[in-house]
């Protein structure tokens, strides 16, 4: 995602973050692995553009940046996924965990 994020326009990333958000979560997916993944890209990328964001994957300078926001991440107290850093219209930010319902995760057990 730092990848897309940094080579294509705004909305192109807020789309294929939503798609693979979709593909993980409601799908069931698994986007670890590289066929997956790059099936689910297809889905907004050209055929060569998807060849462009796999090769990306392996790219040290993409691996470094998503090891630093990482690490930015785990500073801000982030855990479990999904994790979000939210921040309203005011500038107030505040994190929130997926599985924050703890009283449904009791019930489901």
């Amino acid at each position: 995602m730092v990848y897309i994020k940094e080579t294509f326009p705004v909305p192109k990333f807020e789309h294929v973050f939503r798609e693979l958000w979709i593909a993980m979560w409601e799908q069931q997916m698994d986007l670890s692995k590289p066929d997956v993944m790059a099936e689910v890209l297809a889905r907004h990328f050209s055929a060569e553009e998807v060849e462009q964001v796999m090769r990306a994957a392996d790219d040290p300078v993409y691996k470094q940046k998503l090891l630093d926001n990482t690490q930015k991440v785990l500073g801000l107290g982030a855990f479990g996924a999904p994790w979000m850093w939210v921040r309203n219209a005011k500038g107030d930010a505040e994190p929130f965990f997926g599985s924050d319902r703890e009283e449904y995760d009791e019930s489901v057990v």
